[in-house]
């Protein structure tokens, strides 16, 4: 099956990679790692939240709990860390899973 999850830029972060699309194979776990930098001039809030979505007719192969995301919630100015992004692939999984990550900077659901 194919992977796609997007990462949309924000103007107070800058990130390594903001796009994933690999191919996973059913019954196997994946771990993606992107660096996330602080570009504000104070502390920023982030909350990463996954969310599905599927233009396809087809049914997706993985449900938004398969994906595990782990980020620091506070990021002081100038600061690097990792958002570390894990995909549990189902035994039964076929077909696609498109995406994107609302990183909910300082409390705002926005996605570009």
């Amino acid at each position: 099956m194919y992977l796609s999850i997007t990462v949309p830029i924000y103007q107070k972060i800058e990130l390594q990679t903001y796009y994933i699309y690999d191919t996973v194979e059913a019954g196997k776990e994946y771990e993606y790692t992107t660096k996330i930098k602080n570009v504000a001039a104070r502390d920023i809030t982030i909350d990463p939240e996954v969310n599905g979505y599927d233009y396809s007719f087809g049914e997706s192969g993985i449900d938004n709990d398969a994906i595990e995301i782990s980020a620091p919630s506070v990021l002081s100015p100038g600061e690097i860390a990792d958002m570390v992004i894990r995909v549990s692939v189902s035994e039964s999984a076929a077909g696609s899973y498109n995406g994107y990550i609302k990183m909910n900077v300082d409390g705002k659901k926005i996605w570009i």
